[in-house]
């Protein structure tokens, strides 16, 4: 079986999540809809990186928002938030690269082709 039809079947299947251990304790994170990268941008957009001097006093503002923003991922939000406030830098590298990992660009522009091809047959008189 191609890829594409693994993809395809674990979607239909429910299978296409990540599981991510946080504080031993196993969290689900499920391809997240365009509302929750949304929230989650915004969150991550309100971190403000530090001039050489000032790094360390920047950082629990940057972790409050890094942790803020990989939270609204989470199904469990609520529980995993608080978690993720314990997770050393390399945890919360390899949880934002688990997230990341499932929001494809290439559903997106497929999808935008197809909106554009159906566009087009609108538009396009018949003779």
């Amino acid at each position: 079986m191609n890829q594409g039809a693994i993809l395809v079947a674990d979607a239909l299947l429910g299978l296409d999540f990540r599981v991510v251990l946080l504080g031993g304790e196993p969290f689900r994170v499920s391809p997240p809809t365009i509302r929750t990268i949304c929230r989650g941008i915004r969150e991550f957009g309100r971190i403000e990186l530090p001039e050489t001097g000032e790094t360390l006093e920047s950082l629990p503002e940057i972790a409050d928002r890094l942790t803020a923003g990989l939270g609204c991922f989470f199904d469990e939000e609520e529980q995993a938030r608080p978690r993720l406030a314990d997770c050393t830098v390399p945890q919360l590298l390899s949880i934002a690269q688990d997230i990341i990992s499932l929001i494809s660009p290439d559903d997106f522009f497929a999808c935008a082709a197809l909106a554009r091809n159906v566009a087009t047959m609108a538009a396009t008189p018949r003779q």
